[in-house]
């Protein structure tokens, strides 16, 4: 397995390790070593088979180029952060993972962009189903355009009720208009909803309806729209 791989999804855990003795600032290393996380091709396990202890370690890393894994922060018995690092020199490195141990059980910690995906996808999900909800609510008429109407919801809800008594579901579908400025929000709502999703059909007026039709089919008294003349006197 691939330590440089993404294993956000995994975690390790050493009990018999752990029997023996807890994970410790001077030990962290060698427990650390038993995961899948640890690359046998860093500096550590380089001087780890020169028989050098894990204690002493940290401080000859300094020194050498190329992949290591360093203590970052321990907050004994419980808490400890480890990074996994590229050193060009003494003074530059680049942090190319980061993992932590919380009780005994160590963890990968996700990227940030990863952890930005998931949270706008949870957003973007949540919005929709808001967004499907209130659509229930919602009707449109060509004269009067968009308009409010709680009782669809209440409808389905007793539909899903006689169904299997079961929960309703999350977002708006429970809200009810009481206030007067509950209900102006919700008119600017739907204003603001009519402007940007009117819909795309084109509205065509008598006169362009009678010039579809056949003679017959005119419907007169909207198509005649001249003024009547004056009976003439004899």
């Amino acid at each position: 397995m691939d330590p440089e791989a993404d294993l956000t999804s995994e975690c390790f855990r050493d009990d018999r390790f752990l029997a023996r003795s807890p994970v410790t600032p001077q030990n962290v290393f060698e427990y650390f070593s038993k995961s899948p996380f640890y690359s046998k091709d860093s500096n550590n396990q380089v001087l780890r088979m020169q028989g050098i202890p894990w204690e002493t370690i940290p401080e000859t890393l300094r020194v050498l180029i190329g992949k290591q894994y360093v203590l970052e922060k321990s907050v004994p018995p419980r808490l400890y952060t480890i990074k996994r690092i590229r050193r060009q020199n003494p003074e530059e490195c680049q942090v190319t993972g980061m993992y932590y141990i919380i009780d005994g059980t160590i963890y990968e910690s996700p990227t940030l962009l990863a952890t930005l995906e998931a949270k706008l996808d949870s957003c973007v999900y949540h919005l929709q189903e808001a967004l499907n909800t209130v659509k229930n609510f919602v009707e449109f008429d060509s004269i009067e355009g968009y308009s409010w109407n709680s009782t669809l919801g209440k409808s389905e809800e007793k539909e899903t009720s006689d169904k299997g008594n079961q929960k309703s579901e999350d977002g708006l579908a429970g809200i009810e208009l009481t206030g007067t400025a509950d209900a102006q929000r919700m008119e600017q709502f739907i204003t603001m909803f009519s402007k940007h999703h009117a819909p795309t059909q084109r509205m065509v007026s008598v006169t362009e309806a009678n010039k579809r039709k056949r003679p017959d089919e005119i419907d007169t008294e909207a198509a005649d729209t001249r003024p009547m003349k004056k009976a003439k006197r004899l």
